[in-house]
């Protein structure tokens, strides 16, 4: 049985010299040196330029403004303008409505009838103390004669050449001649409270009449302004009561818009160009300033720009879009249409703004994307991607500016994305021109051309 046992041996023997020739003759692996790989990257150089900061907001235009015609006196609709009706254009001083003036003609023949009697009853008045000082000149004369004639008799009486009922009779005329002067006298101290009676009963006939020529006036409504008709209320024939409106006339010299502008996009600019001014700024002068504005009108068959003027800033944050109201203005909004490319800017309208400072000079403008949490990827002296830290002051659309102070002029900023982005990690970078390009143009001023899209007036 132990030959049978053996008889294993022979392939276990044969198994291992396989195996012993197999590693002994086996290949050595190929050995190289490993290099390290570079990433492709696009990369920006920082530089320092002028930039323009805006802003954007959208509103309704509405006119600069608008006025409503109310009767000031009552009476019947006799005439109206033909161009007062809903969409009319009116000048300033043409009369638009005109009440029926028969009965205020009336009140003004009554009240000047009123002054001509005031003024004869002082002519009158004058006459008559004319007259009574005349004769009181003469009643003195008189009294004078009997006062010598009593004297006189009196003399011949002592004399005993006269009777005493003769003196008497002397002494009643003396009397009755002075109560007579005194009489005449009297008159002519009430003529001033007479005539100052009399003053001002003909300033109340007057006063009547300078109210009745006004309510005769105010039978013809006159536009106050070049404008729009935007509702006409009345007809012909109809009754118009005291303080009733007839229609709403808008001006035509001016169009207000309403932009609403983030919170957050309005501090990131005040901060911006004005930080030189102190904490004393206020929002008049925000508004006046250092502002500028267009307003754009983009719809079908129009692509429209005007000119506008920071007029002001409204008074509270929007309590449903949270949004702060700024008012600009854009002069002559119908003079300024061309037909088939600009229409008139009529209220209604819902149009962008764009609110422009001044010119910012020496900042680093960067695209958004290439700031994420306040870092940056830039490269290296070593040519490898490393880290930084910005701030930054404004952001524009896909614009982000930075101060020099934050990032070091002449930085290879990375602006795209690398893979894997390692501090450390081998770059092989190619400048983006065009990106470098589009960033100087963006932040430039917005040109003015007239014969561009739309035109613009200035």
């Amino acid at each position: 049985m132990l030959w049978k046992r053996l008889l294993i041996l022979p392939p276990v023997i044969a198994g291992f010299a396989v195996i012993y020739w197999a590693t002994a003759n086996r290949l050595q692996p190929e050995t190289r040196d490993i290099s390290e790989r570079a990433v492709p990257v696009s990369y920006i150089v920082a530089e320092t330029r002028s930039f323009v900061p805006r802003v954007t907001g959208f509103g309704v235009v509405e006119p600069g403004r608008s006025w409503n015609a109310v009767a000031q006196v009552q009476g019947r609709i006799v005439d109206l303008h033909t161009e007062f009706v809903r969409g009319g254009t009116v000048r300033a001083g043409q009369v638009i409505a005109r009440i029926d003036p028969e009965a205020y003609d009336l009140a003004v023949a009554q009240a000047e009838a009123n002054v001509r009697s005031g003024a004869a009853q002082l002519a009158e008045l004058d006459a008559n103390a004319e007259a009574t000082r005349a004769l009181l000149a003469i009643e003195r004369e008189a009294l004078d004669l009997a006062e010598r004639e009593l004297n006189r008799q009196r003399q011949l009486a002592e004399r005993g050449q006269l009777a005493a009922s003769a003196v008497e009779s002397q002494q009643r005329a003396l009397l009755s001649q002075r109560s007579a002067v005194q009489s005449l006298e009297n008159q002519l101290n009430l003529v001033p409270a007479q005539r100052d009676a009399l003053e001002q009963a003909l300033a109340v006939s007057e006063a009547s009449l300078d109210q009745a020529r006004l309510d005769l006036d105010r039978t013809r409504i006159l536009a106050p302004f070049d404008g729009r008709v935007a509702m006409a209320d009345v007809d012909v024939g109809e009754f118009a009561s005291h303080g009733s409106r007839l229609g709403t006339l808008d001006s035509i010299a001016t169009a207000e818009i309403d932009a609403q502008v983030a919170p957050q996009d309005m501090a990131q600019l005040s901060r911006l160009i004005f930080a030189d001014r102190g904490p004393s700024i206020s929002p008049s002068n925000l508004a006046a300033e250092r502002l500028t504005a267009r307003v754009r009108l983009n719809v079908e068959g129009f692509d429209a720009e005007w000119v506008a003027k920071v007029d002001r800033i409204t008074d509270g944050v929007d309590p449903q879009t949270r949004s702060i109201g700024v008012i600009v203005a854009v002069d002559n909004p119908y003079g300024l249409a061309r037909a088939a490319e600009r229409p008139p800017l009529i209220k209604g309208m819902f149009v962008e703004v764009e609110l422009e400072g001044p010119v910012v000079e020496g900042v680093i403008v960067l695209p958004r994307r290439a700031i994420e949490g306040g870092k940056i990827m830039v490269i290296n002296e070593t040519g490898r991607l490393a880290f930084a830290d910005v701030e930054i002051v404004f952001a524009q659309d896909d614009l982000a500016l930075v101060f020099p102070d934050s990032l070091v002029e002449g930085t290879q900023v990375i602006v795209s994305t690398p893979s894997p982005a390692i501090p450390g990690t081998l770059l092989a970078p190619e400048r983006d021109i065009g990106t470098e390009a589009r960033l100087a143009s963006t932040a430039l001023p917005t040109a003015t051309d007239a014969a561009g899209s739309g035109g613009v007036d200035e």
